[in-house]
């Protein structure tokens, strides 16, 4: 009696794939490695600390990490393709907007008010004029005077 309840501390019920159930040893301290999962019958105590679950709730577990690490891989393509769509639209925004400013500095160019030249009191052709007609009435007052 005293061995089978000795055997019963040291061992635990593992389940096969087909359902059936046996009586298995414990594992030891040497059997835990940092970073590995360790498969351990069921009432066995553990000699360490650690995160320590049931095998079907290992495999659902596992399968929702799949699922999530899929799901993570397709926002970041989404946002990947959002970036280079933002990317693009900032490209031809900047386009444009330097279009538009070309634009603009050209009408401006055009459009602008011209200030009104002063008018010329005398031009030279007016002096010319003048000149020629003071050298024209010399000559004919001097022609009257001899």
């Amino acid at each position: 009696m005293a061995r089978s309840l000795v055997l019963a501390a040291l061992s635990g019920l593992w389940t096969l794939s087909d359902g059936r159930e046996e009586r298995r040893p414990c594992p030891g301290a040497g059997a835990y490695t940092d970073g590995e999962p360790l498969r351990l019958p069921r009432g066995c105590e553990v000699g360490r600390a650690g995160v320590w679950t049931s095998p079907a709730l290992f495999v659902r577990q596992a399968g929702e990490v799949g699922a999530l690490r899929e799901e993570l891989a397709q926002v970041k393509a989404q946002r990947d393709a959002a970036l280079e769509a933002q990317r693009e639209t900032l490209a031809q925004l900047r386009e444009e907007l330097e279009a538009h400013t070309r634009e603009l500095e050209l009408l401006r160019a055009l459009c602008a008010p011209v200030a009104p030249e002063p008018c010329a009191v005398w031009t030279p052709r007016a002096e010319g004029a003048g000149v020629a007609a003071a050298v024209c009435g010399a000559l004919y007052l001097g022609a009257q005077i001899r």
